[in-house]
């Protein structure tokens, strides 16, 4: 089986500028793979945080393309009437189906905390599809804010 594939010849001629009767086939076995080398944008593609208990979402992964994470920055000031109970403050996200933590920053209950993780990962991290990037820090007395930075890109996957 065959596929036309114009796009190749017109850049076959681009490179290679070829004399006059020279021909490209327009045709593509199969078995043959055209590579495109190409440099992801990565963008901080969403902030998510507030002064709220319980969780705040960074960013959900698009449900139609693969989401890579390439860091994150995070960030958390509690003054020390704040009540949470968690020892830990961690940021989370779904990787081949398990929850994991991504971040994680230590605090004490009815402690003042003011502190902030940045990460940028050497291989960007795949997160499952139609997923959330979390933090999660419950408390009911006191002031908390909490901030998410998500750096990452989107890669559609072509399926023939």
């Amino acid at each position: 089986m065959r596929h036309y594939n114009p796009s190749i010849t017109e850049r076959l001629f681009r490179i290679f500028r070829p004399k006059a009767g020279d021909q490209f086939s327009d045709e593509v076995s199969p078995n043959v793979v055209a590579v495109v080398p190409i440099t992801p944008v990565v963008r901080i593609v969403n902030a998510g945080g507030g002064g709220i208990t319980g969780l705040i979402t960074g960013y959900t992964t698009p449900a139609n393309k693969d989401f890579y994470l390439t860091g994150l920055s995070f960030s958390i000031a509690k003054d020390a009437a704040c009540d949470a109970t968690s020892g830990n403050i961690s940021v989370t996200g779904v990787i081949d189906g398990q929850v994991v933590a991504i971040a994680t920053i230590s605090g004490i209950t009815l402690t003042a905390l003011q502190d902030t993780i940045t990460m940028q990962f050497p291989f960007p991290l795949k997160l499952d599809r139609n997923t959330a990037i979390t933090q999660t820090y419950n408390f009911t007395a006191g002031v908390c804010r909490r901030v998410i930075n998500v750096h990452g890109y989107t890669e559609e996957v072509i399926t023939t």
